[in-house]
């Protein structure tokens, strides 16, 4: 059987992996998945929340960027000046320097660095960004189509009390509303609000702080290494990778190596596993 990630912390020993039979020893899944991956529980403290990255992660992004295609050349200086800010601001958000301590001067510290790229003043910027980024971008979420499995997964661990939320680097807010989800996902944040981008702990912590939960009871589900494994774990949080189908045989073992918790491809996959079922492994599969 394969056991859930809070019977694992009861019974994992600290600074070893945990996996059957109740030894410190990585537990790889069986089936199709075996090959890609695996899951390693490492806490103490059972969970409490269930906390999403949002773009990537539950919905596939590919679609959405073929959709942006006339969007993105229609816009494509600034889109490129944004990316650029965008760049530094990730930095600073690794290295934690000091910087912005809310949504209204992270804003104004991104329009600063898009016009520095742009040429156009600051205020000139802050327009921009207002209308092409959170006015004309979010629209294209309406038809966005969700992974499959992503509701089913969020039903079932609502339906087992777990506390759920969403940390996205951009609004999350209304992205949920477009993609069906508000109702199911009830807490949306943004990193901007807490003035640092991912991978900076600050907005994990501050996601904690409004689950009302410690981070060490929250895992967070991304799909980002870099941004969304690093920061939750910076904060304290555990952490379940998402991967793609046909990576190489290693790319989960890999992964769970760079700190991810628990490493998953179907979304049908990722309630079973939290939940200790024991038939999940065997259904198992890669998208």
């Amino acid at each position: 059987m394969a056991p859930s990630i809070a019977e694992a912390g009861r019974r994992a020993r600290p600074g070893h992996s945990y996996g059957p039979p109740y030894g410190p020893r990585p537990l790889r899944a069986q089936g199709p998945l075996a090959a890609y991956g695996a899951f390693v529980y490492t806490s103490l403290v059972a969970l409490k929340a269930i906390a999403f990255d949002i773009d990537g992660t539950l919905y596939p992004d590919l679609g959405l960027r073929r959709r942006l295609i006339p969007f993105t050349l229609r816009h494509s200086p600034f889109l490129l000046a944004f990316s650029r800010a965008s760049a530094i601001l990730h930095a600073e958000a690794a290295q934690e320097r000091p910087g912005p301590a809310d949504l209204a001067s992270f804003r104004l510290h991104q329009a600063e660095l898009v016009a520095a790229s742009l040429g156009v003043s600051r205020e000139r910027a802050f327009a921009l960004a207002e209308r092409i980024v959170y006015e004309e971008l979010e629209a294209f979420f309406v038809k966005v189509e969700l992974y499959p499995g992503v509701q089913a997964c969020l039903e079932t661990l609502a339906a087992a009390g777990f506390s759920l939320g969403a940390l996205s680097d951009f609004p999350a807010q209304a992205k949920l509303g477009h993609l069906g989800l508000s109702g199911l996902i009830p807490l949306a944040m943004t990193s901007e609000a807490s003035g640092r981008l991912k991978p900076s702990p600050k907005p994990f912590l501050d996601l904690a702080a409004a689950l009302g939960q410690p981070p060490e009871s929250i895992l967070y589900v991304g799909n980002s290494v870099r941004y969304d494994v690093r920061g939750a774990k910076a904060a304290g949080m555990r952490t379940a990778l998402r991967i793609a189908r046909g990576g190489p045989a290693a790319t989960g073992h890999a992964f769970l190596m760079r700190g991810a918790d628990l490493v998953f491809s179907d979304w049908g996959d990722l309630a079973p596993l939290i939940l200790g079922d024991p038939h999940s492994h065997q259904k198992s599969s890669i998208r």
